[in-house]
């Protein structure tokens, strides 16, 4: 398990019993209070020796235990990996770990690009690059790389039949469309544009392909497009309440609330016809980012 300051609170022959306290951290949401007082940590003793342990969460009504040598379960190989690794010091709030691991998880995929086409758990790798892009990370160009990876697995995730996964991965895309907005927003305009015509030429930049009833302004499409993922969703209830944070539950609401209020005060189209003109932009982005990972490959 990641590390969880604890002090020892009681003590017996056969028993020590820690319980955590709140500290001030570094997070992907600034510096906030990280209340270790949820967790507990109980080492019992056999004849002076460890006999098992237990970490308990009451604020969930639940503990895990763990046992020494052939009774111990053999852990999942998923467990083990950087991205698993990461997104459980995140859900532990621990984020100096998350850091760590996400920058490892950033780095391979940087030299294995093409694993982004097929990763085996694609909303769990979307994930630790969604959550990473909330640290204050100087350098652009890897938001915009993690901002554009995480819109990448999230997009093979959305294919899922679970119900679940796919209503995840829809609002995590949507949330990257809005909240990093700015991270996106080159991508999102060079995949409307027409390749093919001069640069001279004014349909360049608008592309020729596109509906006569289009928004220009990048914002709005990518408006659109989130407007688009938040209909796919089939179970609003369940997404706000699986978030592992209450600001993501929190940031979640906030950016619905903006994309359907401006939405409706868009009166040059239908909500249907919104929809219809947020899945093109959402294939359009999904396809270059694609094409992009195929041609940095073949330059490697």
């Amino acid at each position: 398990m990641s590390d969880k300051p604890m002090d020892l609170v009681r003590q017996s022959a056969d028993k020590l019993e820690f319980r955590g306290f709140p500290i001030e951290a570094q997070s992907p949401f600034g510096w906030t209070e990280v209340d270790y007082r949820d967790y507990g940590f109980i080492v019992f003793l056999k004849n002076g020796e460890v006999e098992k342990c237990q970490l308990h969460m009451y604020d969930r009504n639940t503990f895990i235990e763990y046992l020494k040598g052939d009774e111990r379960q053999e852990e999942n190989i998923e467990q083990n990996t950087d991205e698993a690794k990461a997104w459980k010091a995140f859900v532990n709030k621990n984020y100096f770990v998350l850091e760590q691991y996400g920058a490892n998880v950033y780095n391979y995929y940087v030299h294995h690009p093409l694993d982004l086409l097929k990763p085996e758990n694609p909303l769990l790798v979307g994930r630790v690059f969604h959550v990473c892009l909330g640290f204050n990370e100087p350098d652009t160009d890897i938001q915009e790389v993690r901002a554009e990876n995480a819109f990448l697995c999230f997009s093979q995730a959305i294919l899922s039949s679970s119900v679940s996964v796919h209503d995840e991965a829809a609002a995590r895309m949507l949330m990257l469309l809005i909240q990093y907005q700015n991270f996106l927003k080159d991508k999102v305009a060079e995949a409307c544009r027409n390749e093919d015509a001069s640069p001279l030429d004014v349909m360049y930049m608008i592309g020729d392909d596109m509906p006569a009833d289009m928004p220009i302004a990048t914002n709005t499409r990518m408006l659109y497009a989130a407007y688009y993922l938040y209909n796919e969703i089939n179970n609003e209830a369940s997404v706000i309440e699986g978030f592992v944070k209450s600001n993501e539950s929190i940031s979640y609401k906030n950016i619905v609330n903006h994309i359907v209020t401006n939405c409706a005060q868009l009166h040059n189209s239908t909500s249907e016809r919104k929809i219809e003109l947020g899945k093109i932009i959402y294939d359009k982005v999904k396809e270059k980012l694609e094409s992009d990972i195929r041609r940095y490959s073949a330059m490697r």
